[in-house]
């Protein structure tokens, strides 16, 4: 949680112009972390530069990601070689908490602009962490309990467009793809959905 503060204080150090923007979005989690976790709901807060200088725009935002687990108990299984050969042993796992803290720094391309609308493709790089609680245990061998956070890292790529309703407001809307490596845990990726409001102050 100390990490999701400094977060904050480092986009609220971010000189006082262009936009700031809420995006409200579905998580869907792909590959291993689809197969455990549910798609889950958030938003992501972020300070966005201006297209009227060109067509490059800065952005950083925050999002702060609850999810919750596809099964109560997951049925999991080891291996281990002994004098008889290879023995699986089965064995379970429970997730109490998995939360994401993520922030995202990078910038939009527009490409095309049709009168209010404009689309464009973005990159971001991400820094973060998860918060997690499980445990994990196998029949006759000793288990893992752990409870604490890791950090992570890795890119968003994005593809956007955005409608101009006044000079000072507009909405917009966002498709992205998440690829990022978690201590410890190895690579995991997922999809985001989402529509926001900005406003130029």
């Amino acid at each position: 949680m100390k990490n999701f503060l400094v977060i904050i204080t480092l986009i609220a150090a971010i000189p006082c112009y262009g936009q700031i923007g809420i995006k409200l979005f579905q998580f869907r989690p792909i590959g291993d972390l689809g197969a455990a976790m549910k798609k889950s709901y958030s938003g992501e807060l972020m300070y966005i530069g201006d297209f009227e200088n060109g067509n490059l725009r800065l952005r950083a935002g925050v999002s702060f990601i609850i999810l919750k687990p596809r099964l109560d108990t997951f049925p999991v299984y080891t291996l281990k070689q002994d004098g008889n050969g290879i023995t699986a042993y089965p064995g379970y796992e429970v997730y109490h908490k998995y939360n994401m803290y993520l922030f995202h720094m990078g910038f939009d391309y527009k490409i095309i602009t049709l009168g209010n609308f404009s689309f464009y493709p973005g990159l971001d790089f991400i820094v973060g962490g998860v918060d997690m609680d499980y445990n994990l245990s196998y029949e006759t061998l000793s288990g893992e309990n752990f409870s604490g956070g890791e950090i992570l890292g890795g890119i968003r790529l994005r593809l956007g467009a955005d409608y101009s309703i006044s000079e000072k407001t507009g909405l917009f809307m966002e498709i992205s793809r998440s690829m990022y490596k978690i201590a410890e845990q190895g690579g995991f990726s997922h999809h985001e959905i989402g529509i926001g409001f900005r406003y130029k102050f």
